[in-house]
């Protein structure tokens, strides 16, 4: 599962290549529509797979741990961008509004994981009370409260995702016994469904949009935001699945690619800075240096040049993160990651 997850921020910095290096429309670029379909659809299954046991911890534990873990890095990373941004151009005013609002900047994903593990969390709690036998279906159940409470966008699609991931690891062992036909049969029904896949399904925007109390308000939503929804979620499962059966068939993985996966959350938050925001601003002003890049044949371009770039930034992250773990206060602050002794 760890090279599961290697390979997934590999989709992710691959993703944000594509985006900001290839200088394409994007949106419309084949690559980036089916690494849109499953990248992170493919990290909420992971994470629900790994978020077996949570619901034994006490509310305190569980919050304090996700807190620092998940939200204390957009704060940090909030802050110094607030500090960088006062130093450069001595704006006080966007100082104060960065550090007022950490959560607004930039990491969507961590803070989109935190309400869906939240409520995932709350949702066990409550259904281990009024059905112990069946308390995991009931709590899937109950989360879908998600409809009714506002500004929880990201997890009215990724919920049901997560709870796949759930599901998944309480059926680990049928996936290693029938890992084969499964990686055959999720592949297919995943390249089925990516002939329906376009901008709207791959912005999210119908799906997220979604929510029961618009109904209370008045607010009518149509029948195709609903099969958007159905959609969204069978295509990000359908390919997470797929990846992960695949993963399993080989009786060999390098150690380095399973060591990348155990720093996924650092890499995630580099690459952002990196790619996103200090390489895609300075590509907003001089672009001359990628126009021999950008000028190669389209299959030189979206399957050498542009995996290697992804590649080699992966490796950097891993690089400019290996020494920031071995200080626990950094690690903590910057990553929300316990430090390491590994070498």
């Amino acid at each position: 599962m760890d090279a599961v997850k290697a390979f997934a921020i590999f989709l992710v910095v691959m993703g944000h290549a594509v985006q900001y290096i290839s200088g394409t429309d994007f949106w419309n670029n084949p690559i980036y529509q089916i690494i849109y379909s499953v990248h992170m659809p493919l990290f909420f299954v992971i994470s629900g797979f790994f978020f077996v046991g949570q619901q034994n911890k006490s509310f305190k534990e569980f919050i304090s741990r996700k807190v620092m873990t998940l939200l204390l890095p957009c704060v940090a990373w909030a802050s110094l961008s607030g500090l960088l941004t006062l130093i450069h151009n001595g704006d006080i005013f966007a100082f104060v509004n960065k550090i007022l609002s950490p959560l607004n900047w930039p990491f969507w994903f961590l803070k989109g994981l935190f309400s869906v593990q939240l409520i995932a969390w709350i949702s066990l709690v409550i259904a281990r009370k009024i059905a112990p036998k069946h308390y995991v279906w009931v709590a899937a159940l109950l989360s879908l409260c998600v409809f009714f409470i506002p500004y929880t966008e990201v997890a009215r699609v990724m919920l049901p995702i997560f709870w796949a991931g759930w599901f998944l690891r309480m059926h680990y062992d049928w996936l290693l016994e029938h890992k084969g036909i499964i990686s055959i049969v999720a592949s297919i029904i995943f390249i089925v469904l990516l002939v329906f896949w376009g901008n709207e399904g791959m912005r999210f925007y119908s799906a997220t949009s979604l929510n029961l109390y618009g109904y209370l308000l008045g607010t009518p939503y149509p029948w195709e935001d609903w099969l958007w929804l159905v959609y969204r979620v069978s295509i990000g499962c359908t390919g997470s699945l797929a990846i992960i059966a695949l993963f399993h068939l080989p009786q060999y993985i390098p150690s380095w690619i399973q060591q990348v996966g155990t720093s996924t959350q650092a890499i995630y938050i580099l690459q952002a800075c990196l790619l996103e925001h200090f390489i895609g601003g300075f590509i907003a002003q001089k672009t001359a240096w990628l126009v021999p890049i950008q000028q190669l044949p389209p299959l030189c371009l979206f399957c050498v040049a542009l995996p290697m770039i992804a590649i080699s930034l992966v490796g950097l992250c891993v690089l400019l993160y290996r020494p920031i773990r071995r200080v626990p206060i950094l690690s903590s602050l910057l990553f929300g990651t316990a430090p390491s002794c590994r070498k």
